[in-house]
């Protein structure tokens, strides 16, 4: 019992890292040299859409219409649901296993 007392208190005075001291986040060498990327902080992966739309062989209408569905996708894919800030919730629901 008097060990874990000691260990609890140990662990309150540790040392923690200065969030300054850390080192910025960058891609490994191997995403580097096979992924093209924009931006310098934070870097980010040139997505297929964008890449396409630089290049040319689309036009911004194209691109346009490819983000949107990318973005219908990402929110039926993970389930998301989207709530108006007037929604209130019915009083006639029951939430029983008969209705």
């Amino acid at each position: 019992m008097a060990l874990h007392a000691l260990s609890r208190t140990s662990a309150k005075t540790r040392a923690t890292p200065a969030l300054a001291a850390l080192a910025p986040a960058t891609p490994t060498p191997e995403r580097l040299a096979r992924s093209q990327f924009v931006g310098t902080h934070p870097m980010r992966v040139l997505r297929t859409v964008q890449a396409l739309l630089h290049a040319g062989d689309i036009s911004q209408s194209a691109a346009d219409a490819a983000e949107r569905w990318y973005q219908d996708y990402i929110f039926g894919y993970c389930d998301y649901k989207e709530i108006p800030p007037d929604y209130r919730p019915s009083t006639l629901t029951r939430h029983d296993s008969v209705s």
